[in-house]
């Protein structure tokens, strides 16, 4: 099946970005020069100049600009192990890591267009949220109602996408599941339900946690 995000569609996004990321500076320069798009975005979106950003748009931007200050900190890079920043501007560059994930690839994607203020929630056909204007009282609540009946039927359709956890097929999965972590941790059906049991089997290091990855 052909992959939906990759870092050709990551390349796409924005010149801007292209052109940040792309720069012969060293990645200590690209990431101060990232760092400010990112606050600059963040502070214009926000700031009273001519934009029609919808307050749900704000939202989005505002989130993304907080997880790319995160990501492209470095002291994220030492503890994760793994540098975002890195396998951007390799990407950027034509050398992309084909190892990586479509995964990985949707979600810098996504914060890419959510920071550019390109995904605009209001706009959706399925959700407008059209603004209230001078509607008060019970005419505005008719408005608001409808909207949230929308989304009430968008969630209904999303989450027949997810089994439930009722069906047998999937109560049996689990019940093997826990069966195989209580014969690792020697414990019994009565200790699962034990609340003290499961914080005295902690996986307290690298090997005992390794012991538990498969089960």
């Amino acid at each position: 099946m052909e992959k939906q995000y990759t870092p050709e569609l990551f390349r796409t996004i924005s010149d801007e970005w292209n052109s940040i990321l792309g720069a012969d500076t060293g990645i200590e320069s690209i990431r101060t020069e990232l760092l400010h798009h990112v606050n600059h975005r963040h502070f214009y979106s926000y700031s009273d100049r001519d934009n029609d950003f919808h307050d749900l748009d704000l939202v989005v931007i505002r989130d993304c600009a907080r997880v790319w200050r995160g990501l492209l900190h470095p002291r994220s890079e030492s503890l994760a192990g793994f540098s975002v920043l890195e396998q951007l501007i390799n990407a950027v560059k034509g050398r992309p890591d084909m190892s990586l994930s479509e995964c990985f690839w949707a979600e810098v994607y996504h914060l890419v267009r959510g920071i550019e203020g390109k995904f605009r929630f209001h706009e959706k056909a399925l959700f407008s949220f059209s603004d209230t204007g001078e509607l008060k009282g019970r005419d505005a609540a008719i408005v608001r109602s409808s909207e949230l009946d929308q989304m009430h039927k968008h969630l209904e359709e999303r989450m027949k996408l997810f089994r439930s956890g009722l069906e047998p097929e999937v109560e049996k999965a689990r019940d093997e599941r826990v069966g195989r972590i209580l014969k690792a941790a020697g414990g019994s059906s009565h200790d699962w339900n034990d609340w003290h049991w499961h914080l005295r089997n902690i996986a307290r290091d690298s090997s005992t946690l390794a012991g538990y990855a498969d089960l």
